[in-house]
């Protein structure tokens, strides 16, 4: 059932519609961004059903394709829930010698056959070596220096100790300014980006150059939108999270173990009827509606 929560409780018709929000995209509505809340495990289940299923409206053929997706991928990795025949792996040429994998889930999979490794130096290497329609798991370089564009962005913010910028950053860092590329260089092509433990991309931190760095990524998050790239973000506790990012996320996807934000129209005590970890609640501009990552 999916309830409009802006009067009173009452059923609207469609319950597919959010789902179909989620998953299928087309030039109209542009990019979306989405949280992802719950456990470890119970968003690496959101997270791989979406990646593995985010679809795109072609302008040309009007036919519905698979999405290209870019995976953060981590020291443990998860890739290994992901569908192995259409995944590509690529590591920074820093990083590359050698390559150690830790993997998470055996089952079905053989990783004998694990996916094609690819190295890049560059942003534009890697965008020109994706797998389009396919599944990209990224490693972002081991260091991470500021770049011209970066400077310049959080400078926007008033930041000007050059001294502290011109220091080696933690890695993660490459991904705002990754994710600013795509969108500054008229990247047209549908793309989703998957990220999980957001706590390491926006972690609660006081200092002046982290809260300019969170700032960039607010920015990331209002013009990301006007274009074909969509973000699906996930993190355990919204309480982790170094900055307040309400307003610019379009969809919440919670789990049965995960804290509500505190102006979610969700009733708590509706997390107990999700029974297992293939079960959320998906809220959409005061609308709620249960899913099953069985049927996306």
């Amino acid at each position: 059932m999916i309830y409009n929560t802006t009067k009173e409780i009452v059923p609207i018709t469609n319950e597919n519609k959010l789902l179909n929000q989620l998953i299928l995209h087309d030039m109209f509505n542009r990019g979306i961004t989405a949280w992802v809340a719950g456990s470890k495990d119970s968003r690496k289940h959101i997270l791989s059903a979406l990646a593995k299923t985010v679809k795109y409206y072609n302008p040309v053929n009007n036919n519905l394709e698979q999405e290209t997706v870019i995976w953060k991928g981590k020291l443990k990795d998860d890739w290994t829930w992901l569908p192995h025949e259409r995944a590509r792996i690529f590591m920074h040429h820093d990083t590359i010698n050698p390559v150690y994998f830790q993997y998470t889930k055996f089952l079905d999979y053989n990783k004998y056959h694990a996916p094609q490794i690819f190295v890049y130096k560059t942003n534009k290497d890697l965008y020109a070596s994706l797998l389009h329609g396919g599944i990209n798991i990224v490693h972002e370089p081991s260091l991470y220096e500021f770049t011209e564009r970066s400077k310049k962005m959080i400078h926007k913010h008033g930041f000007v100790n050059d001294k502290i910028i011109s220091k080696k950053i933690n890695p993660n860092i490459w991904w705002f300014n990754f994710i600013d590329w795509l969108y500054t260089n008229k990247n047209l092509k549908h793309m989703s980006i998957f990220i999980d433990d957001m706590e390491q991309l926006l972690p609660i931190d006081n200092s002046t150059s982290r809260l300019h760095l969170n700032l960039w990524f607010n920015d990331i998050l209002k013009f990301i939108t006007k274009t074909p790239i969509s973000l699906y973000l996930a993190y355990n506790n919204y309480t982790t999270i170094g900055i307040n990012i309400k307003s610019d996320i379009n969809y919440y996807l919670y789990t049965n173990d995960s804290m509500l934000l505190p102006d979610s129209h969700i009733p708590e005590s509706a997390l107990q009827y999700l029974k297992n970890q293939n079960q959320f609640f998906i809220e959409h501009n005061n609308i709620f509606t249960r899913g099953n990552i069985n049927t996306i």
